[in-house]
């Protein structure tokens, strides 16, 4: 099994190039149209959605069946044909040509592959099983569906207390140590419980005094290590 490297990346402005018309490109186009990526499409024949993307002039359409030169121009690549030899010979000619490339099936002959993703405002999850299981990916996801929202509002306490860290006058040294003490909590369970919003709002507004030079760096602590003890 190859071993993978995760990455995310900024596609907007980039050219994706999307071989194949059927339910499966369909569902690459909209994510790569929702990044906000350049998508040409080859194929001679599209579904109904893709299609109505054509005459929405949200994409490029060449009418044609692949063929090695539409390659040329593109930063990403997606052979998403229904035929495997015609998705094993795309990934071999973009190799080739030093191309990133990802195909629907079989999912080796590329060399990138897409997890499933979980978005929210500020939080994005992927989840992949290396191509072994989509059916786990399903069930994961479900589950996790759950989660997002504790998890957006964790993110977004959290990117809170950093902002106000960093127009405190402590040290790297200092902020690390708040940072360190914060990763004992299970905010997660904390979450559960009617105490949260009061803990939140609490260490808001210390971090907010320690910034204005009213509280010091051991009263925080001293906080935060009470309400470490009292969630065991």
């Amino acid at each position: 099994m190859s071993s993978y490297y995760s990455i995310m990346l900024d596609i907007e402005d980039k050219i994706c190039g999307v071989i194949g018309g059927g339910k499966v490109a369909e569902r690459k186009i909209r994510s790569l149209l929702d990044a906000k990526g350049k998508v040409t499409v080859i194929s001679p024949e599209l579904t109904p959605s893709i299609q109505k993307w054509v005459e929405q002039k949200v994409l490029y359409f060449v009418k044609d069946v692949y063929n090695s030169k539409y390659l040329q121009e593109l930063d990403l690549v997606f052979a998403c044909t229904n035929i495997k030899e015609i998705n094993k010979h795309i990934a071999y000619d973009a190799k080739q040509m030093g191309k990133w490339v990802n195909a629907a099936s079989p999912g080796d002959a590329g060399d990138m592959i897409l997890p499933a993703t979980l978005k929210s405002n500020h939080v994005q999850l992927s989840l992949s099983t290396y191509g072994k299981s989509p059916l786990a990916v399903h069930m994961m996801k479900k589950h996790l569906t759950h989660q997002l929202e504790k998890y957006e509002q964790m993110a977004m306490f959290l990117y809170q207390i950093r902002e106000q860290l960093k127009q405190s006058h402590l040290s790297q040294s200092e902020k690390g140590i708040i940072n360190e003490t914060i990763k004992t909590l299970d905010i997660l369970s904390m979450m559960e419980h009617e105490g949260f919003s009061e803990f939140q709002t609490n260490v808001t507004q210390m971090v907010e005094k320690l910034v204005n030079y009213s509280l010091t760096i051991d009263e925080l602590l001293q906080y935060l290590y009470n309400v470490e003890l009292e969630s065991y």
